[in-house]
């Protein structure tokens, strides 16, 4: 099963001014920001040579990190089975509040921690099939 990492996420009290700080260092190229009502939250990407930084801004109180200090916030992985990495992690006692598999913003996703670093999440996502 191949995995890489796609990106790391931040959470930011303010996703316009997060991007124009990192935007305005050389070779950083900041992507739209969205709000996404099913989450609470505005999303956007910055993008630095080919790596990928997430920006995330609660904006609803009922968000779910809406109590999490700034900083990072999760490091996401893709993978191209998302439902044997799942099932996987269910049985290895290191992981621990692996979330339900559901729809992320590019599409199936899930969260979970490792009891060793437990103020970080990680995200696993399912790699887009190509319509070849």
């Amino acid at each position: 099963m191949a995995i890489k990492i796609h990106h790391i996420a931040l959470k930011v009290s303010d996703t316009e001014k997060a991007a124009q700080m990192l935007y305005g260092k050389g070779g950083f190229k900041a992507d739209e920001t969205t709000y996404f009502a099913e989450v609470g939250m505005k999303i956007g990407f910055v993008n630095y040579r080919g790596t990928l930084m997430e920006l995330l801004q609660p904006v609803d109180i009922d968000c779910p990190i809406i109590n999490d200090k700034d900083g990072l916030h999760h490091i996401a992985f893709e993978m191209e089975n998302l439902d044997e990495f799942h099932a996987q992690l269910q049985n290895i006692p290191i992981f621990q509040e692996i979330q339900d598999i559901r729809r992320g913003r590019e599409g199936r996703i899930f969260f979970f921690r490792m009891k060793a670093k437990p103020f970080v999440w990680y995200e696993c996502m399912e790699k887009p099939k190509s319509n070849e």
